[in-house]
């Protein structure tokens, strides 16, 4: 295989259809690209109140555990559901825009975090949220893009250069 054969790019990003059978139930990390159409004030949990304007948010998460990342995708995707992580608040009042997901065998959600969060037109909207037992220390693992973020330039930010994320997909 010639070199670089392996690497993203938007051309091999695999629309999927909406059925969980098209996503892998192995161990993975993942990005849930939401919009929230309106500012709210949102209780997180026993975390606090906190408020989120209006715009585009980008999640970042790994799936390790049972299931993989077809269960917490299945998971992230439903609507209805009691919340129990950060990530539920928010998505109650967020429209998910797109997913995307490596089977990478390492977690990459701290990388995919810090990629994210050093854009310009990026910010953290809630310290720590997403990442309150992170090891790597990172601010948070929810970006917002007040601006707005494309799927291309998600898929864009998300790419190492160096062909490291293989089987990247989006739904």
């Amino acid at each position: 295989m010639a070199k670089g054969a392996n690497k993203f790019s938007p051309t091999n990003c695999v629309r999927a259809p909406a059925r969980n059978e098209s996503i892998p139930s192995v161990s993975g990390t993942y990005a849930l690209a939401l919009h929230l159409p309106r500012a709210k004030n949102l209780r997180v949990g026993k975390f606090g109140r906190f408020y989120f304007p209006r715009g585009d948010y980008v999640y970042v998460g790994s799936a390790f555990g049972s299931g993989g990342l077809r269960a917490r995708l299945a998971r992230h995707t439903r609507k209805n559901k009691r919340a129990h992580w950060h990530i539920d608040y928010l998505r109650a009042h967020a429209a998910l825009r797109q997913v995307i997901f490596t089977t990478a065998p390492r977690a990459m959600e701290c990388e995919w975090s810090h990629r994210l969060s050093a854009c310009a037109d990026a910010g953290i909207p809630v310290a720590k949220f997403g990442a309150m037992d992170c090891r790597s220390k990172c601010a948070a693992h929810l970006i917002a893009f007040p601006r707005g973020i494309t799927s291309s330039q998600l898929r864009e930010r998300l790419d190492d250069g160096a062909g490291q994320i293989s089987n990247l997909s989006c739904l």
